[in-house]
């Protein structure tokens, strides 16, 4: 999902976007009456690729869930003459392209015009199936950590392999000759030892016409790996974020990129988390008919899509939903809620990404003892409620 681009209703979550007012998700009696009208949805938690920085590569016991014929037909048939735009993929870690039903869901969202934003890694996308990405999708997402051997230091695949892919798409969509084309992105995850490849990058859109580069700092799941984030070296962050989008803007590229980090204790004391949208209008399905609200959702618990579920209100509107909905936007939000890097560091919310990083230390192989344990979740409440640490 675009995380920097919410003001821009062009280029946030496909091109008919309708955002719920701010004040309205803050009503804690608020109970939606209406059918949401987006989506975002899996149809495979399969992946062809282990990248290193991926959850994927470091779980062996990640299963694999493709979403049935018969649950895409459901979909289809409930969902998409109501909805006006959804997102494709970046819920579950599954590459959606390998889906056998993905062709047959193309078809139906240009048949319903209904806006796609595809999220992929690129490496299946073929002259024979260009075409139709094409004219069917509103933005594809376009995955990326480096150029050249950095590309394939992380993905494994080699970069020509990926150039030609987009190569191939954006050729597909100027052959359409419409105006209703594909917008075609790089989704990019910067890490701070490739930051050279960024500015390559960006000469690389201006050559072969890509319209947008989006930037988002690697969220570090292991203390090992906060060398390789930005967030850990915050006056270089930035600093190049800065210079990086004054190039892009200078060749003519369109760029988003992470808001600066707050430096002055003062003005961090100052930031809190951002107002949520996501449970007010978005219905999200994994591939394997779980219900979720946005690519944490699955902690939520909010029950399972049946193909005899004609009727989505119910589920809509469920107790787990209004429950989620009264505290998304408090100070004391869901648990998954605090560790959501869009509503929290991507709005300059310093001290709950601070929490976030606190509570990981829990996960690495450092585990803390009883005490130590106590004094860091205690430290990330205290963050997370934007309180002194």
């Amino acid at each position: 999902m675009s995380l920097y681009l919410q003001d821009d209703s062009a280029l946030f979550f496909g091109r008919k976007s309708i955002l719920v007012a701010e004040k309205e998700t803050r009503l804690s009696d608020y109970e939606p009456c209406y059918f949401p009208k987006k989506m975002i949805m899996s149809l495979t938690s399969r992946c062809n690729l282990r990248c290193a920085h991926c959850m994927r590569s470091r779980c062996a016991d990640m299963g694999d869930s493709a979403m049935t014929r018969e649950m895409v037909d459901h979909v289809v048939r409930t969902f998409f003459p109501k909805i006006t735009c959804m997102q494709l993929g970046g819920i579950d870690f599954g590459e959606q392209m390998l889906s056998p039903h993905f062709g047959y869901f193309l078809s139906k969202v240009q048949e319903y015009g209904v806006g796609l934003d595809l999220v992929t890694n690129g490496t299946l996308i073929r002259k024979d199936n260009a075409g139709a990405l094409a004219s069917s999708a509103a933005r594809v997402m376009l995955s990326v950590e480096g150029i050249g051997p950095n590309y394939k230091k992380v993905r494994g695949v080699g970069w020509e392999r990926f150039r030609g892919n987009i190569e191939a798409l954006l050729e597909a969509r100027s052959s359409a000759g419409t105006d209703d084309r594909a917008i075609v992105c790089l989704n990019i995850c910067a890490i701070r030892e490739f930051r050279d490849d960024y500015f390559r990058l960006a000469d690389y859109s201006k050559e072969a016409g890509v319209d947008l580069m989006i930037l988002r700092d690697l969220i570090p799941n292991r203390i090992g790996e906060r060398a390789m984030s930005f967030l850990y070296h915050e006056q270089e962050h930035n600093e190049f974020y800065s210079e990086l989008k004054e190039y892009a803007e200078g060749l003519g590229v369109k760029i988003a990129v992470p808001p600066p980090i707050p430096l002055e204790k003062r003005a961090r004391n100052q930031f809190r988390r951002k107002a949520c949208t996501l449970p007010f209008e978005v219905f999200g399905l994994l591939s394997d008919g779980k219900i979720v609200t946005c690519c944490l959702g699955e902690a939520f618990d909010l029950g399972q899509l049946s193909t005899d579920d004609n009727d989505i209100m119910p589920l809509w509107n469920s107790e787990r939903y209004k429950q989620i909905r009264n505290s998304v936007n408090t100070m004391a939000p869901p648990e998954p809620c605090r560790l959501c890097e869009a509503v929290n560091y991507n709005a300059l919310a310093y001290r709950p990404t601070k929490a976030y990083l606190m509570m990981k230390q829990l996960l690495t192989e450092r585990l803390p003892g009883a005490r130590r344990f106590k004094n860091i979740v205690k430290k990330g409440r205290r963050a997370l409620l934007g309180q002194r640490t």
